[in-house]
């Protein structure tokens, strides 16, 4: 009998397929939503895509409802193209869901090798252990008191860990005897989702997790391993706490008050009634589904709730660049025909995972973690990260199994899709080169350096339509700055202004730059009309907005109207809200300075009781505030 031929390289393919898959979903930069994040993961698609089409006896993926229905969803989403209100939002979209067919091809190709799913299993794991090692050292060293780690965000982050902790319990059940390795790894994965004290993956892990140990055979010396991995978890999280507080009162980082969450205290602020976090859910869902009413059959264009968002904002808390509802706003972006395919197609992925599991139990954890992930999906912002979406993809393919076998060879279609999407992503990379470079010249005060920059960065086939506007900021701060160049400078800015309205109507700081600069040239009547798009487009969360259209009426002298407009933007934004908007470290100020604007309109009325209230509120909103305490002086020279 002829024995069969083994060629020595197929298990050095098999590794580098796995280490491209590792690479494509490892949680680089801000969860992978960077531009140079995506074309890292997409350039390990392309090296995997390469691999696998050039490799004969690799499993291939046939047509089938699972091929048609994913080309189904990503041609939909790419049609919307033709009605969306944000281009760019699409083509991120496009893109992610073209990376997640070539993420989930990857998989699936390599759980067709012997050693393939173990080996991404366990690159998957040590990419978790160096997330949670980046994770704790932020943890104790910084000022958040919940762990985020890459994603800058507590609770993906705890998302990121889900399935790494079921396929470490698992582990802990395959050694056949005590194996302190698994038993750290596991320990450290569970003590760091602990600290990311996130209610929505613990709600999610919890009964997944249980689930999974009590259909799992066990015996009793798996129960022993889990009994001592929870207690050391345990100790390591509060060790962790205990160093956090340490390194902030006598460590190099030493600082007079330090912030320390309990774990759990969350689930008891929740329960006394003390958090908004599931009523802001409920205002989200409310959002995309008055979204989704004013185009039910193709919605607002896939990628776009972020933008259209703010017109649909019930409230300044409840601002939001996501539904924190994948299924939702897919609903509310793609219409019933996206939220259909999308539906159906989750429904093959789990049957054809289903399949695979009968035929091979060893996928259990990886099926449990990929569930914990798709429930997950539907209660937080994860579909915001590239990274977890790549990972969702990455379980469904090591898992899916078809009804057939197709025994032809990788087809060159799989190659050619990995080489275009590199197209977009290297655009959207050279055009963020471009805007770093700008950001750094306006920070240096070097504005026509700065225009050029950005100029450079809407010259591509992608861009983000903000470059535009801050092209057209640097051409207003000349402007406003006067010399020879300033007429010209204006007219640049009204240009970019307008032309960065046609790529993005629905973002209110365009028109206010266009109101900025129509002001400038002497244009009231325009000017307050172009500051009241802008509020009219996103009347929550920018002050600013409020603030110059307030200062356009007081300078025609509608007084009423302007403090009306202060007024009402004042009454959004109560202490407790301002504190709420913390990640925005210019909406303190912008009160500050609406306050005083207030006070000074009212000042010149002759109320000088109304200014005073004025001037009090601008000074404990922000007492550093230099419009609101020349308010006060002004006032404090006609008391006696």
């Amino acid at each position: 009998m002829k024995e069969a031929v083994v060629d020595p390289m197929r298990s050095v393919i098999v590794w580098l397929l796995a280490v491209c898959g590792a690479v494509a979903m490892a949680p680089w930069f801000s969860g992978g939503e960077e531009p140079l994040a995506h074309l890292i993961g997409g350039g390990a698609l392309l090296v995997g895509a390469l691999f696998i089409w050039r490799e004969p006896a690799v499993r291939r993926l046939a047509a089938g409802p699972l091929v048609w229905t994913y080309l189904a969803l990503t041609v939909w989403g790419a049609l919307s193209l033709t009605w969306t209100v944000n281009r760019y939002s699409t083509i991120l979209w496009v893109v992610n869901i073209v990376t997640m067919g070539l993420m989930f091809r990857l998989g699936y190709s390599l759980a067709g090798e012997k050693t393939g799913r173990d080996r991404l299993i366990k690159l998957y794991l040590a990419s978790a252990l160096a997330f949670c090692g980046y994770g704790l050292y932020l943890y104790v060293t910084g000022d958040y008191e919940r762990l985020t780690s890459s994603f800058y965000w507590a609770n993906p982050a705890a998302a990121y860990l889900i399935p790494a902790i079921i396929i470490a319990i698992d582990r802990l059940g395959q050694a056949k005897r005590s194996n302190w390795s698994w038993i750290g790894v596991a320990a450290s994965l569970l003590a760091s989702f602990t600290l990311t004290d996130s209610r929505g993956a613990t709600v999610v892990l919890l009964p997944i997790a249980l689930l999974f140990v009590i259909i799992r055979p066990t015996k009793l010396r798996f129960w022993i391993h889990l009994l001592f991995t929870i207690m050391l978890a345990s100790i390591l999280t509060l060790s962790l706490i205990q160093l956090r507080v340490f390194d902030h009162h006598e460590g190099k980082n030493a600082k007079s008050t330090v912030t320390v969450v309990a774990p759990g205290s969350r689930f008891a602020a929740a329960t006394a009634g003390e958090s908004s976090s599931f009523s802001d859910r409920i205002n989200y869902l409310h959002s995309a589904a008055s979204i989704w009413l004013r185009n039910p059959l193709g919605g607002a264009g896939a990628g776009t709730f972020g933008d259209v968002h703010p017109q649909y904002q019930i409230k300044v808390v409840s601002a939001a660049t996501n539904a924190h509802n994948i299924y939702v706003q897919t609903l509310a972006e793609l219409g019933l025909v996206g939220f259909g395919l999308l539906i159906v197609l989750v429904g093959i992925v789990l049957v054809g995972a289903i399949r695979g599991l009968l035929g091979d139990a060893s996928g259990l954890p990886l099926f449990f973690g990929l569930v914990g992930l798709l429930v997950h999906f539907g209660l937080d912002i994860d579909a915001h990260y590239p990274t977890l979406l790549l990972l969702a993809a990455t379980l469904a393919g090591l898992l899916y199994e078809q009804r057939y076998r197709d025994p032809k060879r990788a087809s060159w279609r799989l190659l050619l899709v990995a080489v275009l999407v590199m197209v977009p992503l290297i655009s959207l990379y050279q055009s963020d080169v471009w805007r770093q470079k700008g950001v750094i010249a306006q920070s240096d005060g070097d504005y026509p350096s700065a225009s050029a920059y950005f100029a450079n960065a809407h010259h591509g086939l992608v861009y983000n339509p903000d470059v535009i506007s801050a092209e057209g900021i640097d051409y207003y701060t000349v402007a406003v700055g006067g010399g020879a160049d300033a007429k010209l400078a204006a007219t640049l800015a009204l240009d970019r202004a307008r032309m960065a309205q046609q790529q993005d109507p629905s973002d209110g700081q365009h028109h206010q730059l266009e109101g900025r600069v129509l002001w400038a040239q002497g244009n009231l009547a325009d000017a307050g009309k172009a500051f009241k798009e802008a509020l009219l487009l996103d009347p929550f969360n920018h002050p600013d907005y409020a603030y110059d259209l307030a200062s356009v009426q007081a300078a025609q002298g509608n007084v009423t109207d302007a403090l009306v407009t202060t007024a009402n933007m004042l009454g959004y934004y109560p202490a407790s809200v301002i504190t709420n908007r913390n990640a925005d470290r210019t909406v303190r100020s912008s009160v500050a300075h609406l306050a005083a604007l207030q006070g000074n309109i009212e000042f010149k009325q002759g109320n000088i009781a109304a200014a005073q209230r004025s001037a009090n509120l601008g000074i404990a909103i922000e007492p550093s505030n230099l419009r609101t305490r020349a308010l006060i002086n002004q006032i404090n020279k006609l008391k006696p």
